[in-house]
């Protein structure tokens, strides 16, 4: 199930918190940019290693586990998906109280 996961989990970066040219595509307040630029291929290598290292949800949809979390230097990602773009993530920094318990610190 997980290599499955792994093998059509894809990133789709958001229109209102990923920046294009410098600039964000949609601004609808109070909306932020991400901190950090990845690229497509980081974001979808980061996503597939969370699934890989099995930092994922215990819900899942249409095959894609619900959430999954990978951390990059110091700093946590939360990446979730829904019904209906199931194994297309969105990412989004995550402070470590927001971690499920197993991997708070």
């Amino acid at each position: 199930m997980l290599d499955a996961a792994m093998g059509g989990a894809r990133y789709a970066p958001s229109q209102y918190h990923c920046k294009e040219n410098g600039r964000l595509r949609r601004r609808i307040k109070p909306a932020t940019p991400c901190p950090r630029v990845f690229t497509l291929q980081e974001a979808g290598d980061a996503i597939r290693a969370a699934i890989r290292n099995r930092r994922v949800s215990r819900d899942w949809v249409n095959g894609f586990p619900r959430r999954l979390w990978h951390k990059v230097g110091e700093q946590w990602y939360e990446a979730s998906t829904n019904a209906g773009t199931a194994g297309t993530y969105h990412a989004y920094p995550l402070e470590p109280a927001g971690l499920p318990v197993g991997l708070q610190p």
